[in-house]
């Protein structure tokens, strides 16, 4: 049995056999590689057997793959491997590739979509299904590929009470041509979602539209893929679940909920507020440290277009100089940073795509770091630290400072073209001592 070798637009490697029947492939909207034709943004090519041998049909060519040679097929590089794979490696490798993902997913909906992929890929099926129990502990479709299974009754029932997979076969006779006689054999397989002793839902799948039954192989390799998702499922319900709290406390606190002002002057503040909020444009806001910064930034993100998106605040003056950089871009995958996961990470402009990102005490920053601060500002693109590929964001940068920018930039210290790309906006917050009106609604506040 042969296989491919694929690395995607996004470095994320895989495997996958080749039987007799045509495979075709294309990237989804993230440069990821898919094999279903509903989830692909650009179709790349087809790969088949054609006189005992694979070929690869691509950009109106056909082309014979070699053995252990590289083809770049529209920024997707895939290695033929001829007769070396076996069930059992491709299983391994899918297994280790989506347990590689799983946790920097961080939408059910994305998960779904990988972890189908994966069993479509390495079973060679067309129709498989994920459904989860909803409030009233009916199973609901919630992802499938192909004409999605019923949630089979029986088989269902089991594998939810005893928390343990299944697989059945069963003839299926169709006389509708009284001359003959078709049996075809229908498998099932079927293995719980579960977190923590509780049922979730369940990975079930038939095999329909390939010629063999399932086997105990393919069962344990189901049943470890529900695992691994299972988790998956567990940590990004947790993580919504303390970002809800941290939205909570974050407005019980004043940031992200209302601000207190009762005096002329934050009227004012609030004002510009409103203006600033509906256009994109970088704001720098002044003011001494205390006088609520943050929460401007915040009323700003939330007012704006992007207000469902994530708010990320970094203390740029908080951080070490020598862990700056990686905090603000991230690291690539075996940076060969000491002490860095050598899975990489991403770095707060990738948290904050989508939304906004507020940069306190701009005016500590270095200057290698203003350089890329300032990239960002122009192309809207990242360097993850040990990374050749730049990363594209889209997100708002929102800016503040208590010192005085014109004379860094007159004493060299801060460069001169980012203070005029970071001052585009400016929103200065004057001290409590100049507006005494507040302080009576800011103490009712707190109390």
């Amino acid at each position: 049995m042969a296989q491919l070798e694929i690395r995607d637009r996004q470095n994320a490697n895989s495997v996958v056999a080749l039987h007799d029947a045509a495979l075709t492939f294309g990237v989804d909207g993230e440069g990821h590689v898919v094999w279903s034709r509903d989830r692909m943004a650009e179709e790349l090519g087809e790969i088949r057997l054609e006189k005992g041998r694979h070929v690869l049909e691509h950009g109106g060519m056909c082309e014979a793959l070699i053995d252990g040679s590289p083809v770049d097929v529209g920024g997707v590089e895939i290695v033929y491997r001829s007769g070396i794979a076996n069930a059992a490696s491709v299983r391994a490798a899918a297994l280790n590739e989506i347990g590689d993902v799983l946790w920097t997913l961080e939408h059910n909906e994305d998960l779904f979509e990988r972890v189908l992929d994966s069993v479509v890929r390495v079973l060679h099926i067309q129709n498989i299904a994920i459904a989860i129990l909803d409030d009233d502990e009916e199973l609901q479709i919630t992802a499938h590929r192909g004409d999605a299974p019923e949630p089979y009754g029986t088989i269902t029932l089991a594998v939810l009470e005893s928390g343990a997979a299944v697989l059945t076969a069963e003839a299926e006779i169709d006389d509708s041509n009284s001359d003959q006689l078709e049996i075809r054999v229908r498998s099932v397989l079927c293995a719980p979602l579960r977190s923590r002793g509780r049922a979730l839902g369940v990975l079930m799948a038939d095999n329909r539209g390939r010629s063999a039954s399932f086997n105990n192989d393919e069962l344990d390799f189901v049943s470890a893929l529900a695992h691994l998702t299972s988790f998956a499922l567990d940590n990004i319900s947790r993580t919504e679940k303390l970002e809800e709290e941290n939205t909570l406390l974050r407005r019980r606190l004043g940031f992200g909920g209302a601000m207190v002002l009762a005096s002329a002057a934050m009227e004012e503040v609030y004002r510009k507020i409103d203006k600033v909020a509906g256009f994109d444009a970088t704001v720098l806001i002044l003011g001494e440290s205390g006088v609520g910064k943050e929460v401007a930034a915040a009323q700003i993100h939330e007012k704006s277009g992007r207000g469902d998106g994530p708010f990320v605040a970094i203390n740029c003056a908080a951080i070490p100089d020598t862990l700056l950089e990686s905090e603000l871009f991230g690291f690539a995958p075996q940076s060969g940073i000491s002490g860095a996961d050598p899975k990489g990470r991403a770095g707060r402009f990738e948290q904050a795509h989508g939304g906004t990102i507020f940069l306190d005490e701009i005016g500590e920053l270095r200057p290698d770091v203003q350089a890329k601060l300032l990239r960002v500002l122009q192309d809207k693109k990242i360097d993850r630290l040990g990374d050749t590929r730049p990363r594209e964001v889209d997100v708002r940068i929102l800016v503040a400072t208590n010192r005085d920018l014109e004379g860094l930039v007159e004493q060299a210290v801060f460069r001169e073209d980012l203070y005029y790309r970071l001052n585009v906006v400016t929103l200065e917050l004057p001290p409590l001592r100049d507006r005494r009106d507040d302080i009576l609604a800011l103490a009712e506040f707190f109390i």
